[in-house]
């Protein structure tokens, strides 16, 4: 539900959300436990990208939940890294 909502948001603009889920064996190689609670299984997921979105993205624009847009982020996507 929560899902559609965001779709619904996205489409009267020509947008598309996406949704990609890591498989569930991808931070098996490394040695989390030594974090303990410091470091959240999203931080992980997160440093993990380029792993999890497929190769066909040129570019992913990552904003946490606690970042507030309050204008347009056009400039900012069309930056040159």
């Amino acid at each position: 539900a929560d899902q559609a909502i965001l779709r619904n948001l996205a489409a009267p603009y020509g947008n598309e959300v996406c949704f990609y889920y890591p498989p569930k064996d991808l931070l098996q190689c490394f040695s989390i436990k030594k974090f303990g609670k410091r470091i959240s299984m999203a931080t992980y997921y997160r440093c993990m990208f380029s792993s999890i979105l497929p190769d066909s993205l040129e570019k992913v624009l990552y904003l946490d939940c606690d970042i507030v847009i309050l204008g347009d982020i056009s400039e900012f996507w069309n930056t040159d890294l």
